[in-house]
């Protein structure tokens, strides 16, 4: 990597710190540091959760999938956009509605402290192990671009793992929420500008967009194929309903806003970019195939990055790729520190300050993020540890998060339903791995289901990570209903329009603010890479007036913002309501 690749890259990881130090006079309290004090604006709330879904990984596994099947990798993150616009349609604003503190706080009060220490302590560890392989993954990946080849050992990735974990950990306790939100806004920007200027130089060095299809294999643009069947993508669009309707970090961001209106916009714009973004991001590792056949899959969106991007853009890609992994390391240690704060430190100290809850909470951060940056460094020792870690967490979590967004719509099931689920999750992920062994030859009535199994292994995952718990979870809801029996832990009852109306604004001015700076500095980045790359003086021209047309778009909005203060201080906006709400209210003012 040349010295201005380096020098995007720092300027980029100080700008992250810098966001931290702009938030952190916001953190007063624990509903501020770990909620935002739900005044998220809602397209914060959804870029952030958009962010959350990557890490340095996806390119790595997602990148690689492009490579070796080309468009089915599309269709498999396209159903996360399906599974958004349910999210949004019937979830998101339900979580809004039961005006919880934290998803903790909905599974203690709905299935019993039992069930919410299995939850939380399950979920703390596989979190954080699987954290600490995602931080390793992106020190493998960055060691070769910031550093020499042949330096790129050990030694640097051990570095690359301390200065960026800790970069991480440093913008998360100190900014909270605001922090991990923001960072988040401005690595969708970053990543995005990497991104789209990858593919528009990828097809130009490739020859063109019909010279990239006649060099592709035959059926390369199919959205499915004999591995990623239908079924199979149905199963994934029902998993991460499961995981974006329960999964701790996404119902922050649904909790995160002010309205139940507000958590469903968030998750229309999830919905939107996921359905529209894999092309455009998928879209260079394919082309790489057509121009290199014989790479490394897991190499490919690494190797046609350094192959074409201009100097200094590489540093941008190298951003993109930590900001995709940072998005996701800041909302884990952010949320489970959280739930540490409620969860252990108040059960010790019931009568403590907001301050020292808040102390509390910066150290619980601090804690956690050593821990993951411990877990980074010993990984190269694990020999493959990782592995076993992401398929708990597809074929036992996974489970379990099914079983909590059942409880969010129906009294009928209970904490019996919850462990029953994980007892025929653990079952499935027993007989997932025992088909595999040698000894079930020696049982001739398992040799048909065996050779299933290894035949169709992800259809075997969804069968038993999603379809199973849906079996049995509606089990528990009909003879529920044929006995006429409701959980003695209720759900909380749904409230009605009014407490919407008294809920706060959403902060703009600051989002706005640091979005309109952020893009202004990818202008001037790209601006002053003209002079280092004067053959690609057009396309980074072309990028830097879009981004400085941009920021300048979003200066009669914060003027407006600016000028607009609630007697506390804070940034009021008195248009943010709708016109439902603002007859909703009239209603309930002419009733009194």
């Amino acid at each position: 990597m040349a010295a201005p690749d380096q020098i995007v890259f720092g300027l980029y990881v100080f700008g992250m710190i810098g966001i931290a130090l702009v938030f952190a006079n916001k953190n007063t309290s624990v509903n501020a540091m770990f909620g935002a004090s739900g005044r998220a604006p809602w397209w914060v709330a959804g870029l952030s959760a958009f962010m959350t879904m990557f890490s340095a990984g996806s390119f790595v596994v997602w990148g690689g999938l492009a490579y070796r099947e080309g468009a089915v990798a599309i269709s498999v993150l396209m159903a996360l956009g399906v599974s958004g616009l349910v999210v949004a349609i019937w979830v998101a604003p339900r979580w809004k509605a039961l005006k919880v503190e934290n998803a903790s706080d909905f599974i203690r009060q709905r299935f019993g402290p039992a069930v919410m220490n299995y939850f939380a302590w399950m979920l703390l560890v596989v979190r954080v192990v699987s954290s600490g392989v995602a931080l390793y993954a992106l020190a493998v990946m960055l060691a070769p671009i910031l550093f020499d080849a042949g330096a790129a050992g050990d030694g640097a990735v051990s570095w690359i793992i301390l200065v960026l974990g800790a970069v991480v950990v440093i913008y998360t306790m100190l900014g909270g929420l605001w922090a991990v939100l923001m960072t988040d806004v401005l690595q969708f920007i970053i990543f995005s500008i990497a991104v789209v200027f990858t593919l528009s130089v990828a097809i130009a060095n490739a020859g063109g967009a019909s010279a990239v299809m006649q060099a592709l294999p035959d059926g390369f643009l199919q959205p499915l194929n004999d591995e990623f069947t239908a079924t199979v993508i149905f199963g994934w669009i029902l998993t991460h309903i499961f995981i974006l309707g329960s999964e701790w970090a996404f119902v922050q961001r649904h909790l995160a806003v002010p309205r139940g209106a507000d958590a469903r916009r968030a998750m229309y714009l999830f919905s939107a970019l996921y359905l529209a973004s894999p092309i455009v991001w998928l879209a260079p590792a394919i082309i790489y195939r057509s121009m290199n056949p014989d790479a490394n899959p897991e190499q490919a969106y690494i190797l046609i990055s350094a192959a074409t991007l201009p100097i200094g853009l590489l540093g941008l890609m190298a951003a993109a790729m930590f900001s995709a992994t940072a998005s996701m390391l800041s909302s884990q240690i952010n949320v489970f520190s959280g739930m540490l704060v409620h969860d252990a430190f108040l059960k010790l100290r019931p009568n403590a300050s907001e301050g020292a809850r808040l102390w509390a909470g910066r150290g619980a951060a601090v804690g956690l993020g050593a821990l993951i940056v411990v877990l980074a460094l010993l990984i190269p020792s694990l020999g493959g540890a990782e592995n076993v870690v992401f398929i708990l967490a597809s074929l036992l979590i996974s489970p379990l998060f099914a079983a909590a967004l059942w409880g969010l719509f129906s009294r009928r099931i209970n904490a019996r339903a919850v462990w029953a689920v994980g007892l025929f999750a653990a079952g499935g992920i027993l007989m997932k791995f025992g088909l595999h062994l040698e000894l079930v030859y020696t049982f001739p009535s398992l040799h048909g289901m065996a050779d299933w199994v290894q035949q169709n292994p992800r259809l075997t995952d969804a069968l038993v990570g999603v379809f199973m718990p849906l079996v049995v979870l509606a089990t528990f809801e009909c003879i529920g209903r044929l006995k006429r029996r409701t959980s003695t832990n209720t759900a909380y009852p749904i409230t009605f329009l009014e407490s919407d109306i008294a809920a706060p604004a959403a902060d703009i001015f600051l989002p706005l603010l640091i979005v309109a700076v952020g893009a202004a500095l990818c202008s001037g980045t790209l601006f002053a890479l003209i002079f280092v790359n004067p053959d690609d003086a057009a396309g980074l021209t072309l990028a830097g007036l879009c981004l400085a047309a941009f920021a300048a778009a979003m200066l009669p909005a914060i003027r407006q913002q600016r000028g607009v203060r609630s007697p506390g201080g804070r940034t009021f906006n008195a248009d943010t309501a709708s016109r439902k709400e603002r007859r909703a209210k009239a209603r309930v003012a002419g009733s009194q």
